[in-house]
């Protein structure tokens, strides 16, 4: 490092710029408070576990968790690290911007879908296999924390948009709105509720922060396509079609089938867009 800073052409120097410093709290502070709100949005159902029932009630939600949450972690990780560089290359004339916009909110869209629908099917095998019968109540939190999940993937989309337009303060109200959720759990608990309803309100907690990153989007001026609109809307369908199902806990074939389904027109929608407009 020393060698570096000798040899170097352009030379270190501590200097401090109002204008430079500002732009940099600006845009990284609301990150910063996001990042916590997020930390909070991870584990505060955890905690609330932790603290209103049992160590083998925590063990069982915390081995559900890993195996629900994992993968979309990674899913979403990938897609910020794809779509962010993808959209800063993008010229910035309205056309080229726009198209590399509604793809990256379709195939989040879609791919977070697809994560669910995958979860639904194989979830509880798969929880059953790693982690045996003794634990096989934990099956059936996998579906609602992978639901949960597959909608914070779903705004992976609108997050690379914020950050590819500075509009991070965007971010930090998404992850803000789905912190009330969890308030309204502990309310929910304290009220003699279990640890589903824990997760079902999480769930509808992070549909409504879904929502509202996309309200911002639009309110900022950038406009989703018709064809994004629609799977949006299709996203939404399918993750009420799963939720709802659980919470009455009425999931069957028809369920899954409206998924499917959903997913489908989902993937064939975002695809062909994709395909119509680079022929």
């Amino acid at each position: 490092a020393l060698a570096s800073h000798l040899l170097a052409e352009r030379p270190f120097r501590c200097a401090w710029d109002n204008d430079v410093a500002l732009k940099a709290l600006s845009f990284g502070g609301p990150l910063i408070l996001s990042g916590m709100a997020l930390f909070v949005n991870m584990h505060g159902e955890r905690i609330l576990v932790a603290s209103q029932f049992t160590t083998r009630d925590l063990g069982i939600f915390s081995a559900a968790f890993t195996l629900a949450t994992t993968p979309g972690l990674l899913l979403t990780t990938i897609q910020q690290r794809y779509f962010l560089p993808h959209l800063v290359r993008a010229a910035d004339t309205a056309g080229e911007l726009a198209f590399r916009v509604n793809e990256a909110l379709r195939i989040t869209l879609s791919s977070g879908a697809g994560f669910v629908v995958a979860a639904f099917v194989l979830g509880a095998p798969v929880f059953s296999l790693v982690f045996g019968e003794r634990f096989a109540e934990g099956a059936d939190y996998v579906a609602l924390l992978a639901l949960i999940t597959a909608l914070s993937t779903m705004r992976s989309g609108p997050t690379v948009v914020a950050l590819r337009l500075g509009h991070t303060l965007d971010i930090m109200a998404g992850n803000v709105v789905r912190l009330l959720a969890l308030p309204i759990a502990i309310l929910a608990v304290f009220e003699g509720g279990s640890i589903k309803d824990i997760l079902i309100i999480g769930w509808l907690g992070e549909t409504v922060a879904l929502v509202t990153a996309y309200l911002l989007m639009r309110w900022r001026g950038t406009r989703p396509s018709a064809s994004t609109l629609l799977v949006l809307a299709m996203a939404l369908a399918l993750s009420m079609v799963l939720g709802s199902s659980l919470a009455f806990e009425e999931f069957g074939q028809g369920a899954l089938v409206a998924a499917v389904l959903l997913l489908g027109l989902m993937v064939v929608v975002s695809f062909s867009t994709l395909l119509l407009k680079r022929n």
